[in-house]
């Protein structure tokens, strides 16, 4: 199917060819299952599905171990991004590249982390409950950090989109912040949700963040 001269069917095709279109889907079943799994549960007593319950929190962990084997590995990265540009970011003192920066040491904790989590899922690896709270919340803290630098780093790329470009290049500048910031603001309450820091948002209103900000993510892959 084209519109606009676009073949859009084959556009998805080729992003979902990708390990990054692939993640994105993935997350946005994952939290999909979250939504339907809570949903399910604040139902009265006599009218929950105890099986519909249990299949989307299959579901939810499925989708959770396809993207920790889709995230093997990119600590390596990571690493590469922070070396290539920390030194030049440190020296221009730019805090835009400073926030970018400190996102991507954010990014270094999740990553770092993710492969225990991913070993206490699949049950390889017992740890006490102590350890195992430490390693989800270095995991997801690392996470926010990445998701509070982003945020403030896009609201300075949007300052000075309204300030310094031309109108025609500013709004398609301003509209891709404005989805990016978004798409962070969405995972923000995600973070804080597996932190325990919210506790009284019910869990449908954390998928429905979950599955926003997977559709935006794809959008802007896409």
């Amino acid at each position: 199917m084209t519109l606009g001269g676009h073949d859009r069917v084959g556009e998805w095709l080729l992003l979902l060819d990708t390990a990054n279109g692939r993640d994105k889907l993935a997350r946005f079943i994952q939290y999909f299952a979250k939504f339907m799994r809570h949903r399910e549960e604040a139902k009265p007593e006599k009218e929950r599905d105890a099986s519909s319950v249990a299949t989307f929190n299959n579901l939810f962990n499925a989708m959770a171990m396809v993207r920790h084997v889709m995230f093997m590995f990119t600590i390596i990265r990571i690493v590469r991004v922070i070396r290539q540009m920390g030194p030049a970011a440190i020296r221009s003192r730019d805090p835009a590249l400073i926030c970018s920066l400190i996102a991507k040491f954010g990014l270094l904790g999740y990553f770092g982390f993710d492969p225990l989590l991913f070993l206490q899922r699949l049950q390889a690896w017992k740890p006490n409950a102590n350890t195992s709270r430490l390693i989800i919340a270095g995991a997801v803290n690392g996470w926010l950090i990445e998701l509070i630098a982003t945020s403030v780093e896009q609201l300075i790329r949007y300052r000075r989109a309204t300030h310094m470009l031309p109108s025609v290049a500013r709004s398609t500048a301003e509209n891709a912040i404005l989805r990016t910031l978004a798409r962070y603001l969405l995972d923000i309450p995600i973070a804080l949700h597996f932190l325990q820091k919210i506790p009284k948002v019910p869990g449908q209103y954390i998928g429905l963040c979950g599955m926003g900000a997977s559709l935006l993510s794809l959008y802007e892959a896409w």
